[in-house]
């Protein structure tokens, strides 16, 4: 999670304190990743359909949910499933994309480019062209 003001990156600093405070304390002895979404899956649906709120008088915070009448169209979907980020591209014709490298024709060294994923597919793209297309690999680097 990113905030962008100030205000909010303090609400989210203090749900990762409660989170930590109330839930990480008692799983210290979790010996894997599932174990972990494991337990926190049942912490969270303790806290959200169990935990009685006195400002809620005396309710559950998922009795006061109310889902949201707008259901997202497929453009605005796929809209928010792109992840974008602008890269300079190095003097020997490569950018960096987390700690990987992507070759990128020679004619646009020394220029920013558009870095576009889209699940494990990275476009990169100037304007409206894409120069060059790969697919991530996810496997760490020995």
């Amino acid at each position: 999670m990113y905030a962008q003001r100030a205000r909010t990156k303090g609400k989210l600093e203090r749900l990762f304190r409660f989170i930590q405070r109330d839930f990480v304390l008692e799983h210290l002895d979790a010996t894997s990743v599932a174990a972990v979404n494991a337990a926190f899956a049942q912490w969270l649906d303790a806290y959200n359909f169990g935990h009685a709120r006195r400002a809620l008088d005396g309710d559950a915070p998922a009795a006061h949910y109310v889902p949201a009448s707008r259901r997202l169209q497929p453009a605005e979907l796929e809209l928010l499933l792109v992840h974008e980020e602008p890269r300079k591209v190095a003097r020997t014709g490569p950018i960096s994309y987390y700690g990987r490298y992507y070759r990128v024709p020679d004619p646009y060294i020394g220029r920013r480019v558009w870095t576009r994923l889209k699940g494990d597919r990275l476009a990169i793209q100037v304007g409206r062209t894409t120069l060059a297309e790969y697919t991530l690999d996810y496997e760490p680097r020995t």
